[in-house]
């Protein structure tokens, strides 16, 4: 039994309206009345596993389907990324939208330099299938995606000229994190994944210019191949420590205290990285919970416009959305460099928020403004509802067009 002391021991306090609509804000990007309600009410256990589609029910792995497959083959990305934020909008599985959106940045790629709009949409439709399952098998997934081998030009290494890049940057951002190899480690590596190649879109491993000699990674020596070296690096304890920082900051926002953090590497190793697991334990945590992390997480672009159209279950031009996104700095499909987009308070310049409160007067505009907005009080509720949905708090009754500015205005409604 775990010690009561450990912050990844199960959530036993109240589960209110406001718990509800935290788990479901920060699980879900938001938190419509109709659901807090119902989370509310059935509780902690069977909300997370309502979420994460473990109830015993088999849930199929969401897909951006054939109409981005289409979009992508037009090259054109401002579609694709519309196509994205529709679904992800829309979608019964919006906690695999959201840890899509996290491996997106994880291991990011940009269309910039892949140049490939078929294997971008690909690559996130990997994402929504494996990434609730087993980060070993994702990661080996993404070492032969398509997208990832042009990114980083492992389809270029040779026994002869074995390139660097992939090696490096899976210690560096994919499993481990700075400080936790050497260099000769990464030269070692290299030489592993030499002969990765690809033909026609797909992988392919080229004998001819593999190296078969022994290679001495982080103190172990063999003729190890790409695979060897994922399973040794994925075995690292700092593997599980790099994960479980990521996780926090994604989720709560900030970092909590280190033996927090190992509490929840802890979890990682336990369950074998199997993030379905992971998060069932962490979405009901007392370190989920804790009042440091209620508030002042701010979101990216896409959480934002997402939260806010989920939470008014509003209908919306997908393209135009991608626009705004792109202008409040987050443009999807194309991260800005390897180590993905910036965090917390770089979201927020002088040039994104004017973006985030065009955004908000383009919905605030309805179904006459760009965006095409359209909802609609839910039959019998007030229009404070709309308040709790986005701030999770009450405010005194106004015309239903001034309400919503004022909410959306709100610093507030960029946390959550």
């Amino acid at each position: 039994m775990r010690s009561e002391k450990n912050s990844m021991s199960t959530y036993s306090g109240a589960f209110r309206l406001e718990e509800a609509r935290h788990l479901l804000c920060r699980g879900e990007f938001a938190a419509p009345m109709n659901r807090t309600i119902d989370f509310q009410s059935q509780g902690l256990k069977a909300s997370v596993e309502q979420m994460l589609g473990s109830s015993g029910k088999t849930v199929r792995a969401p897909s951006l389907g054939p109409r981005a497959h289409r979009v992508a083959l037009r090259n054109d990305l401002t579609s694709l990324q519309g196509t994205f934020l529709l679904q992800a909008a829309r979608t019964t599985h919006p906690l695999s939208f959201k840890m899509a959106l996290f491996w997106h940045d994880h291991f990011a790629c940009g269309n910039r330099k892949v140049n490939d709009l078929v294997a971008m949409n690909n690559q996130m439709n990997l994402f929504l299938e494996l990434g609730l399952g087993s980060f070993q098998h994702l990661l080996a997934k993404v070492a032969r995606d398509p997208a990832m081998l042009v990114f980083l030009d492992g389809a270029k290494s040779s026994k002869e000229k074995p390139n660097e890049n992939f090696a490096r940057e899976v210690m560096e951002l994919f499993t481990l994190g700075e400080g936790h190899y050497s260099e000769n480690d990464v030269k070692e590596a290299a030489r592993a994944f030499a002969g990765w190649r690809l033909a026609q879109g797909s992988f392919y491993l080229d004998k001819q210019a593999q190296d078969t000699g022994n290679k001495r990674i982080l103190g172990k020596v063999g003729n190890f191949d790409g695979d060897d070296v994922l399973e040794i690096l994925v075995k690292q304890k700092s593997c599980s420590q790099y994960l479980a920082r990521k996780l926090c900051f994604y989720f709560l926002g900030s970092l909590p205290k280190d033996n927090e953090i190992d509490d929840l590497a802890r979890v990682i190793r336990q369950e074998n990285f199997c993030f379905r697991e992971i998060l069932k334990r962490f979405l009901s945590s007392r370190l989920f919970f804790d009042d440091r992390f209620r508030v002042g997480r701010i979101k990216s672009p896409v959480e934002f416009v997402l939260g806010v159209l989920r939470s008014l279950e509003a209908r919306f031009s997908g393209t135009q959305l991608a626009r705004l996104c792109d202008k409040m700095g987050q443009s999807i499909f194309d991260p800005p460099g390897v180590d993905g987009w910036p965090e917390g308070r770089s979201w927020i310049n002088s040039t994104t928020i004017v973006a985030r409160h065009r955004f908000v007067h383009q919905v605030v505009a309805g179904a006459t403004g760009p965006l095409k907005c359209r909802f609609a009080l839910p039959s019998g509720k007030t229009q404070p509802t709309f308040a709790f949905c986005l701030l999770g708090a009450e405010v005194s009754s106004l015309e239903e067009t001034n309400l919503l500015e004022t909410i959306l205005s709100q610093p507030q409604a960029q946390l959550g």
